[in-house]
């Protein structure tokens, strides 16, 4: 049986609900496709959210760190047009634990704490990424053709 918060699109914790939810971005940009999908955005405020649950504890440390919202202010630029320092970022963190006698379940540690982490990004932060993606996109295509070029010391 589902929850009634699925049956109701009501969230299953007391989280900040902005005015764009599941915003997929997807952009062309120098030969490589990039997407990737923000949990809430509100153009007004400018701001990203990204919901996480889970265990491992979330601190703002690790928020300055997540390079998934790195990806998002690259996106938000190539696409509106918004640099990175107009944007905020926040990670609404809520712990869970596992549970069950017999299987293992996944639940909200009770009672429900949303903990919330901002952080920023700037245009350096963001170009710097960019060139971690364009090696690695260089790498991965290098090594698709070494897979695929038959070893003529086999034959």
């Amino acid at each position: 049986m589902m929850h009634a918060s699925f049956e109701t699109d009501k969230p299953l914790a007391p989280v900040t609900i902005l005015a764009e939810q599941e915003k997929k971005i997807v952009v062309k940009y120098k030969g490589m496709t990039l997407s990737g999908t923000l949990d809430g955005f509100d153009p007004k405020t400018k701001t990203v959210i990204d919901y996480k649950s889970g265990k491992v504890p979330w601190t703002k440390a690790r928020t300055d760190d997540h390079g998934q919202f790195t990806m998002y202010a690259l996106l938000l630029y190539l696409t509106e047009g918004i640099p990175p320092e107009e944007l905020t970022f926040l990670i609404e963190w809520i712990p869970t634990e596992v549970a069950g006698d017999f299987e293992e379940v996944v639940q909200f540690q009770q009672p429900i704490c949303v903990h919330p982490f901002y952080t920023k990004r700037t245009t350096q932060q963001m170009l710097a990424f960019l060139v971690k993606l364009k090696t690695t996109v260089k790498q991965m295509k290098l090594l698709v053709k070494k897979l695929s070029t038959p070893n003529l010391t086999q034959l």
